[in-house]
């Protein structure tokens, strides 16, 4: 199975006092996630020294030095992180300044997901798509938080609403749905959609079905009711009814005239 994030290995440990790894380097992202005690973490960037609730990332490549300390030892876990997406990823998280460590937060909900992980890993009957599922919470916990005030917000919902319109056309759609997927208003869509084309959220979407059943009528093994349906109308003579209007002729008379309708 393809994926576009791994988890290569992972695992936990009570270390004792002192006790010290490098200075080294590793072939692959690597995380540990302090669950009690302190420890210190050194890399090209500076010396790190962390508590529990934390975590610290190993980049590959890069020489680090990581030791416990004598009174407090950390017990920590840790994954290892690989596959194609990995530095795209990881690079969308939140790292703090220097990229190098995590601060947690109150509730641990990450050091919980981490040790479940773990867990998982080591199960003799492990569930790799829970595994995967689990991964990409972490990571999703772990991402930046959007700055607020930025200049192409409008663009970016207008994108996640085509986005929309694209994956679930074939769907009952109800403009307020797409609304409430990208987090704004009905009628702040509306003027969105109005000022970028100069149409309404409605009229994008029987545009956008309408183009993609031009599409669907070069291929002759297909009914223009299993298209009409296909392309989210409710029945073939509301879909032969917008076809006509948009284009002049039914679409039967579209798919004779071998699709070259001049609209």
């Amino acid at each position: 199975m393809k994926t576009f994030l791994e988890l290569l290995y992972a695992g936990k440990e009570q270390c004792e006092p002192g006790h010290a790894f490098g200075p080294a380097v590793r072939p692959h992202y690597l995380l540990h996630f302090i669950l009690e005690g302190r420890g210190k973490y050194q890399t090209a960037q500076g010396t790190f020294h962390l508590r529990k609730g934390q975590a610290f990332l190993i980049k590959p490549g890069e020489i680090t030095y990581y030791a416990a300390e004598r009174r407090e030892p950390w017990r920590y876990c840790w994954i290892g992180i690989g596959g194609s997406s990995a530095q795209e990823i990881i690079e969308s998280c939140d790292f703090g300044s220097e990229g190098y460590i995590y601060e947690g937060t109150q509730e641990n909900e990450i050091e919980k997901l981490a040790e479940r992980i773990v867990d998982l890993f080591q199960d003799y009957e492990q569930n790799e798509l829970e595994i995967l599922g689990d991964l990409y919470h972490l990571f999703a916990r772990f991402r930046k938080k959007e700055k607020s005030a930025q200049t192409n917000t409008e663009q970016q919902y207008l994108e996640k609403a085509y986005e929309y319109i694209r994956n679930n056309y074939s769907y009952p759609v109800k403009i307020s749905g797409i609304a409430r997927y990208i987090g704004i208003d009905r009628s702040y869509l509306y003027k969105l959609m109005m000022e970028e084309l100069q149409m309404a959220p409605q009229q994008y979407l029987i545009e956008y079905r309408l183009n993609r059943a031009k599409e669907m009528l070069k291929n002759d093994q297909m009914t223009v009711t299993e298209i009409a349906y296909s392309c989210g109308f409710k029945d073939a003579p509301s879909f032969c009814r917008h076809f006509k209007k948009r284009n002049g002729i039914t679409p039967k008379q579209y798919r004779k005239n071998g699709n070259k309708s001049s609209v």
